[in-house]
C-alpha cells in the first residue's frame, strides 16, 4: 500500500526519487560528463537533471519517475503499458521546452520493482558508451551493468524506506487514536 499511497508523496517517495537521480548524476560524472540538478526553465518547470557528455553534440535533459505497477488503480494494465503511459506524460510536460532550449529530453521511467522503460535503458547505455569512449570504463557493458545494478539497489533501498516510513506513520495514527480513545476499526487502512 505505501508505495502507491498519496499520503506518502512529498516525503519518503520524493527521497527515493532524489536518491535515484543522485545515482544517475554519479554515473554521468564517472563517464566524464557534467550533471546539472533540477534546472528551472522559463515556465518554472524543473526536469530532474541535465546531462552533458563529452561525445554528445547536444545536452540531454531527463525526468525520473517511479511507477508502482501493482497499485490497485493500475490492475488492468500491463507494466509496459504503464511505463509507456508515464513516459508519454513526461514527454508532454517537458519535450517541447527541451526542444526550444536545444536539448534532447528523455523520460527515465522505472517500475517500483525495477523494470526500466526502453528510453531509460537507452540513456543508461548512452552514458556507458560515453564512459568507454573516453576511457572512463573498461567496456560499455561493464559500466552499463554496474550502473543498472546500483540503480536497482538504490531503488529498492528507497522502497524499503517508503515502507518503513509508512509503518511509522500508521503506528503514529494508531497511537493517536488510542490516546484519544478512538481506535480505528480493523477494516480501515
Amino acid at each position: 500500500h505505501f508505495l502507491s499511497c498519496s499520503m506518502m508523496k512529498g516525503n519518503s517517495i520524493t527521497s527515493r526519487n532524489h536518491s535515484c537521480v543522485q545515482l544517475i548524476s554519479k554515473f554521468v560524472q564517472m563517464a566524464g560528463g557534467m550533471f546539472i540538478n533540477e534546472p528551472a526553465d522559463i515556465r518554472g518547470k524543473r526536469v530532474d537533471g541535465v546531462i552533458i557528455l563529452p561525445e554528445a553534440a547536444i545536452d540531454i535533459s531527463f525526468d525520473l519517475s517511479i511507477v508502482h505497477t501493482s497499485s490497485p488503480s493500475y490492475s488492468s494494465y500491463s507494466t509496459s503499458a504503464l511505463l509507456d503511459s508515464r513516459a508519454k506524460v513526461k514527454n508532454g510536460k517537458y519535450l517541447q521546452q527541451a526542444n526550444i532550449e536545444g536539448r534532447i529530453f528523455t523520460p527515465f521511467i522505472i517500475s517500483s520493482y525495477g523494470c526500466l522503460h526502453p528510453d531509460a535503458i537507452d540513456l543508461a547505455w548512452f552514458i556507458a558508451e560515453s564512459a568507454n569512449t573516453y576511457g572512463f570504463a573498461q567496456s560499455s557493458s561493464s559500466f552499463f551493468y554496474s550502473f543498472i545494478d546500483e540503480l536497482l539497489v538504490t531503488l529498492h533501498c528507497g522502497n524499503a524506506y517508503v515502507y518503513a516510513s509508512g509503518l511509522v506513520a500508521a503506528r503514529r495514527k494508531y497511537v493517536r487514536s488510542f490516546i484519544n480513545g478512538v481506535l480505528p476499526s480493523s477494516s480501515s487502512s
